[in-house]
């Protein structure tokens, strides 16, 4: 992966919650950071400088091109990828050039090429893993609107996440068990996605 960003405590500075996108953030699923801020698309990069915060869906990617390469080898590793790598490319070419409609085309043909990926190298078991973590940081998320509740704050935005990562949750839920494992791999991630940027702004601002 070669480009990676959140806005969490190790990536850029990140913005009050009232500048946050959450459901764009969403969206970010492998850690391309194109669901923060705005540059003109509404999304902004950045370089992440520790795995912590990277999207599962990323680290499933990275673990995926590791275990290629551990037993295949490097070149191998590189040929199987070259079709996600070269959808990654296209991404951020479009969005560059501040084309919204290639750009969400290509990053979502990206979105499914890396669970294609993740499950032939690492097993369909897979989803059902990113479908527990995304309910295990919804279930933080909801303790931190909780306690933002008990402090008087605002929580209408977050609550507003919580139930569309709860949303996504039952979609993947519903994809696995038609067997649609890359959509529900797609869903999920963004579940856990949504669900950990807003759980973190929350938490940021009700420490302010």
């Amino acid at each position: 992966l070669a480009v990676l960003a959140t806005g969490c405590a190790d990536g850029p500075a990140a913005p009050d919650q009232d500048q946050v996108d959450f459901e764009l953030a969403s969206f970010d699923v492998m850690g391309d950071g194109y669901g923060y801020g705005s540059d003109g698309m509404g999304v902004t990069g950045g370089v992440h400088r520790g795995p912590r915060d990277v999207p599962v869906l990323g680290r499933l990617l990275v673990q995926a091109r590791a275990t290629v390469v551990a037993e295949q080898g490097r070149e191998a590793a590189q040929a199987m990828f070259a079709t996600l790598d070269a959808l990654r490319r296209e991404a951020h070419a479009a969005r560059r050039a501040g084309d919204r409609e290639l750009f969400r085309e290509k990053i979502e043909a990206a979105h499914a090429e890396a669970a294609r990926l993740i499950v032939e190298i690492l097993g369909a078991s897979r989803a059902q893993e990113l479908i527990d973590v995304a309910r295990a940081r919804l279930a933080v998320l909801d303790e931190v609107i909780a306690g933002r509740q008990a402090a008087g704050q605002p929580v209408a935005r977050l609550e507003q996440a919580s139930v569309r990562a709860g949303e996504l949750i039952t979609a993947a839920e519903s994809s696995l068990a038609s067997g649609e494992v890359i959509r529900a791999m797609i869903q999920a991630s963004r579940a856990a996605q949504l669900a950990h940027v807003a759980a973190h702004h929350g938490a940021r601002q009700g420490r302010g």
